[in-house]
């Protein structure tokens, strides 16, 4: 240190209470307390700075006893006695009245420290065990991971591999044999003479325009025997026709919509298959899925007018929350509510409803012409796709039979009787015979009432309720089968639109396969289609005759007024079939006769069943030149088939039917066709079997990596991994708190056991760099009323078990407790608390 000039003192300045000497250890004073400190440079009158610049090292004492309790030089021998066994006052000239009171005074803080060194001991042990089995559990996922996905997953692929190889070979085979069977029945005389070709050769008797027109009465027939026979809003019967045929009817959703752009959108797209493997291939796995029942799709809408009325009002949720009951009667239940929320008509709904015969025109007009005016001026407006379209509808002969039909039933529908009188009781209900009697005889007229009072719009009332809500359940579910009938047919014509124009303009590639298709003639495709869907819609044989002889002027037998007044065979149907007849097509000097012998018999039958019905004319339910209101002659209490000419088409009957439908021999082969193969079935199985496996390892290797990721909300060190999961609660006042490790806080009153406050969920786990206080996290709670929303927080620090000390409130909704756990157990705690 620099030298100081030297201080004189008079000998009374020794020991006189006053340090004069500070900065040279108090040597003024050495019988006093008044230098207290100064001999090691912390005299209170000296600033620590000032020691400092003169190099003295500070010091601070510790009293023995008290590690922790360390005291500034100015208070070590300052006559106050700080350490519990008076050690900072030893020799300083007053130890005499510093009592040693050590044993009192730490029995606390030694209980505590105990507690402390105990807690630690067995904490530590426990924190480092979890840490032990985060590490192996960590490890044991890196494991599997890579078994799984460098071993498992590689066996099963290569399984995958060669079973999936095995079942393409196999399923392209008999994709051939398929196509090679489908056509051999087809190529039968008897089938070739039902679409009008003879055996010998020769121009066929049906030509493009006619064939398209019968392919679309089929689908219109198949979608009225059964809602199953329409998919997706598609003609199903020719969908899985046209598979047979190594046609994919591409879906496209713009198909179904009707459009008055030039754009051809609207059209399905036809994918025409090559012969080989690629072609084979897809033929197998359509008929596949058809065989396992999933080409089908139900339709999002029923039928045509379903459509429209979507369109016309922007909603057509109702009619799939709630559909008709086709299949039971209806006569106490909603079919009568179903038909007018769905299928009520509007007056603009009805285009031309007047039969050709209504407006003394041949109901047959148009419908045989070699080639139809696709751009007709009355289709003026829409592009030639849809007008191409609209044509072909137009020429189905069973619409103008259904048009009439639905413009009596909707007036049927829209009958409501006035309310009963006191007079109405006063009448009796008679029954009317044709011949006037008034006995009921059991024909159809006896149907009618015609005996109760007439009001003064001249229509008889005083009907059974119960019978209008019958009659009005029967009208609504011929309406409904009728509407899917015309969706049906629609989708058809788009589709035979399509197949026209691609015979009109076939693209240079047409095959999946990139190779040219082999040339199939308009007319043969047309045919081969027709054949199918009559076997994949279950059509009788009498529905077909009846659609054949209705095309054709060549098997014109009669004229339109023959059967009128007698039978309520439609005009297109009384003038077209009955009675039946045949052509012979000659070549080569041989004959063959169309239609063949059991469509004959069928359309004979037929005639003669229909003709029966002649009394339905008597009674007035078949047209009249006069366009009669339905009711006039009296509200029907039954709707008996064939009513204004609508006759349900029914499904053909097969082999567990007395009568047997000729189809049902004849399609034989096609139906033994019908089954998945051993081999098949059997690769199948072990494929899906396989998949099964592989989604399996794909769950298992996405757990695995998914806990590998959340491995780091286990913490540092991965100390949390043994407290996942687990909850922990503690009462305070009133309540009881819990929170729940990667879970929620909840409050509850005290006996309590569900519900309670949310005080938030687990939001995070942290550490502090210079405290190294652990804090655990839960947030968006609750929010409180007038507050914000709770939260809570835990302040962790070193315990022997896990569990929650103290509960409180610092400040509105802000939950903070003080928990002991072995995590906080690490080396920093055993470092600050001296263990």
């Amino acid at each position: 240190p620099p030298t100081r000039p030297t201080t004189l003192l008079a000998p009374d300045k020794f020991n006189d209470g006053y340090c004069d000497c500070p900065l040279d250890g108090g040597i003024d004073e050495p019988a006093t307390g008044a230098c207290s400190g100064a001999a090691d440079g912390m005299w209170a009158g000296l600033p620590a700075t000032e020691a400092e610049a003169e190099g003295r090292k500070i010091a601070h004492f510790a009293c023995p006893q008290q590690p922790r309790l360390t005291l500034p030089p100015s208070r070590v021998r300052d006559g106050i006695c700080d350490c519990c066994d008076g050690a900072d006052e030893a020799g300083g000239g007053a130890s005499s009245f510093c009592a040693d009171v050590c044993d009192a005074v730490l029995a606390e803080e030694r209980a505590m420290r105990a507690k402390v060194r105990k807690d630690y001991g067995i904490g530590s042990v426990t924190r480092n065990e979890s840490i032990r089995a985060y590490d192996l559990w960590r490890s044991g996922v890196e494991d599997k991971l890579t078994r799984l996905t460098d071993g498992d997953m590689g066996e099963v692929d290569a399984k995958r591999s060669r079973v999936g190889e095995e079942l393409y070979q196999v399923k392209v085979r008999w994709g051939e044999a398929w196509s090679k069977g489908v056509k051999a029945v087809l190529n039968s005389k008897e089938l070739r003479a039902v679409v009008g070709e003879g055996d010998t050769g020769g121009e066929p008797l049906l030509n493009v325009s006619q064939l398209s027109a019968i392919l679309l009465s089929l689908c219109q027939l198949s979608g009225e025997i059964s809602s199953q026979n329409l998919s997706n809003g598609r003609c199903l019967p020719l969908e899985r026709a046209a598979v047979d045929l190594g046609i994919l009817w591409e879906y496209n959703p713009d198909e179904t919509a009707s459009s008055s752009s030039s754009s051809s959108s609207s059209l399905p797209k036809l994918t025409f298959l090559a012969d080989g493997p690629g072609g084979n291939i897809m033929v197998a796995d359509r008929v596949l899925l058809r065989l396992e029942g999933k080409d089908y799709v139900a339709s999002a809408s029923g039928g045509r007018h379903e459509k429209e009325k979507k369109g016309k009002h922007g909603n057509g949720n109702r009619r799939q929350e709630r559909m008709m009951d086709h299949d039971v009667d209806d006569y106490y239940g909603d079919d009568y509510e179903d038909y007018h929320d769905y299928y009520s008509y509007d007056d603009e709904d009805e285009v031309d409803d007047e039969s050709p015969t209504e407006k003394g025109e041949d109901p047959t007009k148009n419908v045989h012409s070699e080639q139809r005016d696709w751009n007709a001026e009355n289709h003026s407006n829409l592009s030639p796709e849809e007008t191409m379209v609209k044509s072909l509808l137009d020429a189905i002969p069973l619409a103008h039979d259904r048009k009439l039909f639905k413009r009596k039933a909707k007036s049927l529908l829209q009958y409501a009787p006035p309310e009963e009188t006191e007079n109405n009781h006063e009448h009796d209900q008679e029954t009317v015979q044709g011949d006037g009697n008034t006995e009921n005889d059991g024909s159809v007229a006896s149907t009618f009432s015609s005996s109760a009072p007439s009001s003064d719009d001249g229509i008889k009332h005083n009907i059974d309720p119960m019978a209008i809500q019958m009659v009005k359940s029967t009208l609504s579910k011929r309406l409904s089968s009728i509407s899917h009938g015309e969706t049906s047919a629609e989708s058809a014509a788009r589709f035979v639109a399509s197949l026209a124009k691609h015979h009109h303009h076939p693209p240079s590639v047409t095959t999946a396969t990139n190779t040219p298709i082999a040339g199939t003639s308009h007319i043969r495709q047309l045919q081969n289609l027709i054949l199918l869907v009559i076997y994949h819609g279950k059509i009788s044989a009498a529905d077909v005759a009846e659609s054949i002889y209705a095309v054709s002027p060549d098997l014109t037998a009669g004229n339109v007024h023959e059967f009128e007044g007698r039978s309520c065979l439609s005009p297109v149907a009384a003038s077209r079939m009955c009675p039946p007849r045949t052509i012979p097509l000659e070549h080569g000097g041989q004959q063959t006769f169309v239609p063949p012998s059991f469509l004959v018999e069928a359309a004979n039958r037929r005639c003669r069943e229909r003709e029966d019905d002649g009394a339905m004319a008597s009674a007035g339910t078949c047209p009249s030149a006069e366009d009669t209101p339905a009711v006039a002659n009296g509200f029907p209490t039954t709707i008996p088939d064939g009513y204004f000419h609508y006759y349900e088409p029914k499904q053909r009957k097969d082999a567990s039917d007395v009568d047997v439908d000729p189809f049902h021999t004849l399609f034989a082969a096609l139906e033994d066709l019908h089954a998945i193969p051993d081999d098949i079935r059997d690769l199948q199985t072990q494929k899906q079997k396989i998949e099964s496996e592989k989604k399996s390892l794909e769950k298992a290797i996405q757990t695995l990596q998914t806990e590998r990721e959340q491995s780091t909300r286990y913490g540092y060190e991965g100390e949390l991994y043994s407290l996942r999961d687990t909850c922990h609660s503690v009462e305070s006042g009133k309540y009881e708190y819990e929170v729940c490790i990667f879970g929620q806080a909840t409050q509850r009153d005290l006996g309590q056991s569900h519900g309670g406050t949310h005080l938030g969920s687990w939001e995070s786990y942290s550490i502090d760099e210079e405290t190294r206080q652990r804090t655990l996290k839960w947030g968006k709670g609750t929010k409180c009323w007038n507050g914000p929303v709770r939260s809570a927080e835990v302040e962790v620090t070193c315990g022997a078990e896990t569990r929650l000390l103290t509960a409180d409130e610092p400040e509105t909704c802000r939950y903070v407790f003080r928990m002991e756990s072995p995590i906080g157990c690490d080396e920093e705690y055993k470092s600050s608390n001296l263990i």
